[in-house]
């Protein structure tokens, strides 16, 4: 999480708030450099903090879904980016689909991409057309969010930044383990399924992240390292689906 006065930061306490207010248990894993204002004003919105054990955007994601498992009483975990308030009004479509048995379940954004700055919304349609023609499958994978049953969940823990056919096969670990764990999941039999929903985004987040030539740089790096390691990981896999 990054300082008090950053707009994802109060995007993030917002949608503490706003899980509060629906009776969902949050859970944030916290790396940021003023670790005890950050934890105060978190856990004042409504969230458990858990301080972040080792550097990287991979091993945060782990220890949070991690965090999850730990509850045995919790059968649905969902990870998402903590900034996303407009995901948790309609959460609970997608919570039912893994009561209904889905392991897996990725949310598509009806308004796809109305209110996102447009070289987001273009970058991230590409990526989710070319990830179709490997998994078989229309996710909206760049949504971010993963609602999963536990066994789901324990999939995309296990994920550590290689390939499951040849641990000597390294992918990003940023991002990949919303992703690559994917394929595993279809491999091993896993219900992964497309849930529809209204979700939108926060005009503030789109205002200032428009026309952000850094941003844009960021989200082409994504794009290319996520569709990289999807190919790849789907022909080791051997996946008819791979392309």
């Amino acid at each position: 999480m990054g300082p008090v006065d950053d707009y994802r930061f109060q995007l993030a306490l917002q949608m503490c708030r706003t899980a509060k207010a629906f009776g969902y248990p949050t859970i944030i894993v916290d790396g940021s450099p003023d670790h005890v204002s950050v934890r105060r004003a978190l856990m004042e919105a409504g969230a458990k903090v858990d301080k972040q054990h080792k550097k990287g955007m991979g091993p945060s994601r782990r220890q949070c879904i991690g965090n999850g498992l730990s509850r045995p009483d919790f059968e649905v975990i969902c990870w998402m980016e903590p900034e996303k308030v407009g995901m948790v009004p309609v959460l609970a479509q997608c919570i039912e689909m893994v009561e209904q048995g889905y392991d897996i379940v990725v949310p598509w954004r009806n308004r796809l991409f109305a209110d996102y700055p447009p070289y987001q919304a273009l970058s991230e349609a590409r990526a989710n057309h070319e990830m179709a023609k490997i998994t078989g499958l229309n996710l909206d994978l760049l949504c971010g969010p993963r609602i999963m049953s536990r066994r789901g969940a324990e999939l995309l823990v296990s994920y550590q930044g290689h390939s499951r056919v040849n641990p000597a096969v390294m992918y990003d670990d940023n991002w990949g383990i919303l992703f690559v764990p994917i394929l595993w999941a279809l491999q091993d039999g896993l219900k992964v399924g497309s849930c529809p929903v209204d979700y939108v985004h926060p005009a503030v987040q789109t205002a200032l992240e428009a026309s952000n030539p850094e941003m844009d740089h960021k989200r082409d790096v994504q794009r290319v390292a996520l569709v990289s390691a999807m190919r790849q990981e789907a022909e080791l896999l051997g996946l008819k689906r791979a392309m």
